[in-house]
Order: C-alpha cells, then sequence, then structure tokens
C-alpha cells in the first residue's frame, strides 16, 4: 500500500511539473509575440510602414490558428491559451499595420490577408472533413504546424548574409534571439513529456536555429545596441 501511494504522489508530482512548464513556456512564448509591438512602435512613431513589413505578422497568425486547432485536438489548456494570445496579438498588429499603409500597400495586404485565411480555411477543413482518424489528424497538422514553427524561429535568420558581410550582427535583435531560443526550447521539452512528437520536433528545430542565430553574436559581435524594430517577430 505505502508503495502504491508513493507512485500516485509521484505521477502527481510530475504532472504538476509538466504543468508549471507548459505556464513558463506560455510567458516566454509571449514575449516573443511582443516583438511586434515595437515594430508597431515605430509605424506609429513615424506615421508610415516604411523600413517595416507585415509578413511576420500574417506568418505568425497561420502559426498561432493552426498550433491552436492542434493544442483543441489534444485538449491541451497551454497550447491553447498561448495560441489565442498570439492570434489576437497578430490581429491588433495587422490592424496597426493597415492603419498607416498607403493606398497601393492596403490593397496588397488585403490579397494576402485573404490568402491566408484561405489557406488555413483549407488545411482545417481537410483536417476536420477529410482525415478519418484522429492520430492522422494529429500527424497530418503536426506537419503543418512544425513547418511554419520554423519558419518563425528561423526568420532573424534571413539576415545572415548582411551580418557576415558586415562582421556584425546590429541587423539581429538579441533579446528576441533569446527568447526565441528559452521558448522553442521549453517547448520542445514539454513536448517530450506529453509524447507530441510535433511539439518537440517543429520546436527543437526552432531551438537550434535559435542557437545558430545566438551563435552569430559570438562570432560577430554587434557594434551597438540591439532594437527589435530592426527585425521581423518570429510569430
Amino acid at each position: 500500500m505505502p508503495v502504491k501511494r508513493n507512485v500516485v504522489l509521484t505521477h502527481i508530482a510530475e504532472m504538476n511539473g509538466v504543468e508549471f512548464l507548459s505556464w513558463v513556456a506560455t510567458v516566454t512564448t509571449i514575449g516573443v509575440f511582443l516583438a511586434g509591438w515595437r515594430m508597431c512602435v515605430q509605424v506609429r512613431r513615424q506615421c508610415s510602414t516604411q523600413n517595416v513589413i507585415y509578413f511576420p505578422f500574417l506568418a505568425c497568425w497561420l502559426n498561432c490558428v493552426f498550433w491552436l486547432k492542434y493544442g483543441i485536438l489534444l485538449g491541451d489548456p497551454a497550447m491553447i491559451c498561448v495560441n489565442v494570445i498570439g492570434i489576437l496579438f497578430q490581429v491588433l498588429y495587422m490592424f496597426i499595420y493597415y492603419h498607416y499603409a498607403s493606398d497601393e500597400l492596403k490593397a496588397e495586404i488585403v490579397r494576402n490577408c485573404l490568402l491566408c485565411f484561405l489557406l488555413a480555411f483549407l488545411v482545417l477543413g481537410y483536417v476536420r472533413s477529410l482525415v478519418e482518424d484522429w492520430d492522422t489528424a494529429v500527424s497530418h497538422l503536426g506537419l503543418v504546424c512544425a513547418f511554419f514553427t520554423v519558419m518563425m524561429y528561423g526568420a532573424p535568420l534571413s539576415d545572415v548574409r548582411r551580418v557576415v558581410r558586415t562582421r556584425s550582427t546590429e541587423s539581429l535583435p538579441l533579446p528576441l534571439c533569446i527568447f526565441s531560443f528559452l521558448a522553442s526550447a521549453e517547448w520542445s521539452i514539454y513536448g517530450y513529456f506529453i509524447n507530441s512528437q510535433a511539439v518537440e520536433v517543429a520546436n527543437g528545430l526552432g531551438a537550434f536555429v535559435a542557437a545558430l542565430q545566438l551563435g552569430l553574436f559570438l562570432v560577430y559581435p554587434s557594434r551597438t545596441h540591439y532594437d527589435l524594430s530592426t527585425s521581423s517577430p518570429p510569430v
């Protein structure tokens, strides 16, 4: 009887630890989402969208939509919560960006938003209607989530050529890279504990990409302070 009681207490302790990790990862990921606010501040300050792109907001929105559905399939409260928050942040950022965009850019934004809605509709419709069993739905949606997660965490790598050419990481946002590494590492560990290969592998790759970004700061130190507005947020 005492042995059985010890097993139960150990199981409860493990579950509490996993739950704690999930909410730590949630808070860290919100820190990643907040990177977009700095970009919106820049847009409002200059009353223009010049030198600020909106693609990261749309990519992050798609990423959060797919992970939200994945969290719903798993019945995971932390995944549902963090992705609802992420969706709301990206919608807010897009509204601010759209407000200050030129008429020509507004038309482009509308077209690309519709394309994103269509892509989300097709993927979620496929998962809901065309996949016969739950395991297949989770597996296929997990592949989609993994693709967008790697894109999200790898967004700052688009500046690698500039970093190598100038031998400086001024164009890379250090705080964002740190938060991206922590968030992806935490979610990868969480995925291991909940036995979700999609969460574990996707975020493991994200942590690897973020680690590469941090390694650039060791090889090519920045000459000035870092500014999140100089790079797109992962979404």
